[in-house]
């Protein structure tokens, strides 16, 4: 059996994703997983972005991004991706999104720790969803993160110091 989901990261030329990156110093601004759905023969990309947690055809998806890499875990993720399935339609967090980014002004300029004041449990953006995948898939260390207070580069970071992940691309 193939490995179903792979997590992925990215980036564009977007305002927003150039601020993402220049605020978080990262090379990546987005994050997402892929799943294999064998009845329609397809890679389906689900993503938290402006327009909410959407799912989109994978070859489509990286025509307007450019994906930076792409992990496979040893952990069987596809019952937490059918999971997370259930959330799609739900809205993008922007102002978890701005909390999260008080919270590393918060850290970097005053060396002070907070929580993301701002944090929706009924919302999701981009790397919130993906440790939510991870956190519900019982991926070792992943239930140190609070979801709304991860940036794609600590996903990323943490995925490839993980031995349970493999870089794919």
């Amino acid at each position: 059996m193939i490995n179903r989901v792979y997590i992925g990261f990215s980036t564009t030329n977007m305002i927003l994703s150039r601020l993402i990156r220049w605020f978080t110093r990262s090379k990546v601004s987005h994050c997402w997983f892929r799943v294999y759905e064998p009845t329609l023969e397809q890679w389906l990309v689900l993503s938290a972005g402006l327009l909410g947690y959407e799912i989109y055809l994978y070859p489509k998806y990286k025509k307007s991004n450019t994906v930076v890499a792409e992990f496979v875990s040893g952990v069987d993720l596809f019952p937490a991706a059918k999971e997370m399935v259930k959330d799609v339609g739900d809205t993008f967090d922007f102002c978890g999104l701005l909390g999260m980014g008080l919270v590393i002004a918060a850290r970097r300029w005053f060396n002070t720790k907070m929580k993301n004041p701002f944090d929706d449990s009924g919302k999701m953006f981009c790397s919130e969803a993906v440790m939510r995948l991870l956190q519900l898939g019982k991926v070792a260390g992943s239930e140190s993160f609070d979801p709304s207070l991860t940036t794609p580069e600590m996903l990323l970071r943490f995925l490839s110091c993980s031995p349970q992940f493999a870089r794919v691309g």
